[in-house]
């Protein structure tokens, strides 16, 4: 690993899906990022300690602790309350959309995504936290 690549910020992927998770990461690694994976919220809980991610990107459905349970917990934890949080989920309200990020996220964006926008939004919060 090169000095830059080492200096990156750490993305956690989170979802139970295998080929997601691998998407994104691969994606996200071409962008320049570093990336740790996750297949569920108990998981995620774990690197997010071990690991001190610039962003998760968090799905919401998932076994052992669902997305909405790891966002809450990180919410509630004065070392992870500012961590930014995208939520990438197949889930939307009953009119088919989400105004603003649910649950406590800092963003949102539905499946099927467009991974510039993925690419924006976690530039956007490494931004905004402070955490490049």
């Amino acid at each position: 690993m090169t000095d830059a690549a080492s200096e990156s910020p750490l993305i956690l992927v989170v979802d139970d899906d295998l080929a997601v998770r691998t998407v994104v990461a691969k994606r996200l690694e071409i962008a320049g990022f570093r990336t740790a994976l996750a297949a569920n919220g108990r998981e995620a809980l774990d690197q997010v300690e071990a690991l001190h991610p610039a962003v998760i990107v968090l799905d919401l459905m998932m076994p052992v602790m669902s997305g909405w349970e790891v966002v809450g917990h990180l919410r509630a934890s004065q070392a992870h309350a500012d961590l930014g949080i995208l939520i990438l989920s197949a889930i939307r309200d009953r009119d088919g959309e989400w105004g603003d990020a649910p649950f406590g996220a800092d963003e949102f964006i539905p499946k099927p995504y467009q991974f510039a926008e993925v690419l924006r939004k976690i530039q956007g919060l490494i931004e905004a936290k402070g955490r490049g």
